[in-house]
C-alpha cells in the first residue's frame, strides 16, 4: 500500500514537472522579441516617437563590428531616429572566431552578420566595398588602394541616398589608435561632409577622452532595459567576431568629438542644434503631430484617432500641391504620411 502511494505521488510530481516545463518553454525571452511590433502598447509608443523626430543618424566604421551599437540603439529606440550602418570595407582581411575562411567567404559572412545586427536595431546597412587593408606602412600605400576620388565618390553616394543629419565615425578598434587608413578616411569624410547639403553634424570617436557620451545606460520606457543591453543583444549576431569584438572594446566607451557642424551654436549633445524642424508652411501640421504623439506616447487613446485622421487629411492636402513644395517639404510630408498610417494601424490593432 505504501509503495503504491509513493508511486502515485511520484507520478503526480512528474506530471506537474512536465506541465511546468511546458509552460516555461512557451514563455518567450524578451530579447528574442522584435523591438518593433506592429500592434500593442510598445508599437504605439515607438510609432509615436518615430513620427515626432525627423532625424537620420549614419554610423561609419572601417569594417563590420566596429560600430557603436549601444549608441545606435539609443538613437533608434530612444529618439525614433532612422539609422544606418555604413562600412568602408567588408572586413575580408581579418579572421573569423569560428573557423578559417577565405577572404571572399569571410566578406560574405561579415556582410550578412552586419545586416542582421542592424535589422535587429531597426536600421539599414551600406557597404562601400573598399579593399580591407590589414596594415600599411604609410599613407601612400593606402592611397594606392583607396584613391581619393573613389572613396569620396562612395561617400557622396552614401550621403545622397540616406541624407543623414548626424554622422558618427567610429574609431578603428582593430588597429592602433591612429593609423594611416583611419586618418585618410577621416580626411576624406571631412571633405565630403563639408560639400554635402545634408550633413549637419559630424562626430568622431578618435579615442580621446572628455568627449560627448551617448546615454547608453538610460533605460527604455517600456522594454525596461538599457540601450547598452540592447546593443549587446545585437552584437551577439556577430558570431564570427564574438571574441575579437570583446578584445577590441576592452570596456572602453565611445567618446565623440565634433569634427564638423553647420550650426553656429555650441553643441553639447549629438542631436542638438539641428534644423530638422518642419518649414514655416508646415509648422501648424507639425504642431498638431507633436500634440498627437504626446498623447499617444503616454497611452492616451481618447479621441486620438479623430485627431490622427484630421492630421492625415492636412498632410494629404499638401501632397496634392507638390508643385508648390520644396524637396525637403515633400520628404517631410511623405514621411509623416507613412508614419501616421503606421500609428493608425497600431492604434486599431491591425497588422500589415
Amino acid at each position: 500500500m505504501f509503495k503504491c502511494l509513493m508511486s502515485a505521488r511520484k507520478s503526480i510530481y512528474f506530471s506537474l514537472l512536465i506541465i511546468l516545463l511546458f509552460f516555461l518553454s512557451c514563455q518567450k525571452d524578451v530579447a528574442s522579441k522584435s523591438y518593433f511590433p506592429e500592434t500593442g502598447r510598445n508599437a504605439i509608443y515607438q510609432s509615436s516617437i518615430d513620427l515626432r523626430r525627423n532625424l537620420k543618424v549614419l554610423s561609419i566604421s572601417m569594417q563590420p563590428g566596429q560600430e557603436d551599437l549601444s549608441g545606435l540603439a539609443y538613437f533608434r529606440l530612444g529618439l525614433g531616429a532612422k539609422i544606418m550602418g555604413a562600412y568602408i570595407t567588408n572586413g575580408e582581411g581579418g579572421e573569423s572566431d569560428i573557423r578559417g575562411e577565405y577572404p571572399p567567404y569571410l566578406a560574405k559572412i561579415r556582410r550578412e552578420e552586419a545586416a542582421d545586427v542592424l535589422a535587429y536595431l531597426g536600421g539599414q546597412v551600406h557597404f562601400l566595398n573598399m579593399p580591407h587593408i590589414a596594415s600599411a606602412r604609410d599613407s601612400t600605400r593606402v592611397r594606392e588602394l583607396w584613391p581619393a576620388d573613389q572613396l569620396q565618390a562612395g561617400l557622396v553616394e552614401l550621403f545622397s541616398q540616406f541624407r543623414p543629419d548626424v554622422v558618427l565615425l567610429a574609431r578603428d578598434w582593430a588597429g592602433d589608435r591612429k593609423n594611416h587608413q583611419w586618418e585618410i578616411l577621416y580626411a576624406d569624410l571631412i571633405t565630403t561632409a563639408k560639400k554635402s547639403p545634408f550633413v549637419e553634424h559630424l562626430f568622431v570617436d578618435s579615442g580621446k577622452e572628455n568627449g560627448v557620451l551617448i546615454p547608453a545606460d538610460k533605460r527604455h520606457k517600456f522594454w525596461k532595459k538599457t540601450y547598452r543591453k540592447v546593443g549587446k543583444e545585437a552584437a551577439a549576431k556577430y558570431r564570427s567576431l564574438a571574441i575579437q569584438r570583446n578584445t577590441w572594446l576592452r570596456g572602453y566607451e565611445p567618446s565623440y568629438h565634433l569634427a564638423y557642424t553647420t550650426s553656429p551654436q555650441q553643441i553639447k549633445k549629438l542631436d542638438e542644434g539641428l534644423s530638422t524642424s518642419p518649414s514655416k508652411r508646415l509648422s501648424r501640421t507639425g504642431h498638431a503631430i507633436r500634440k498627437l504623439t504626446e498623447a499617444t506616447a503616454q497611452g492616451d487613446r481618447g479621441d486620438v484617432l479623430k485627431s490622427l485622421v484630421a492630421v492625415l487629411d492636412s498632410v494629404s492636402f499638401y501632397l496634392t500641391r507638390t508643385y508648390d513644395l520644396k524637396v525637403r517639404e515633400q520628404e517631410t510630408l511623405l514621411r509623416w504620411k507613412k508614419e501616421l498610417e503606421k500609428l493608425r494601424c497600431a492604434l486599431l490593432g491591425v497588422e500589415v
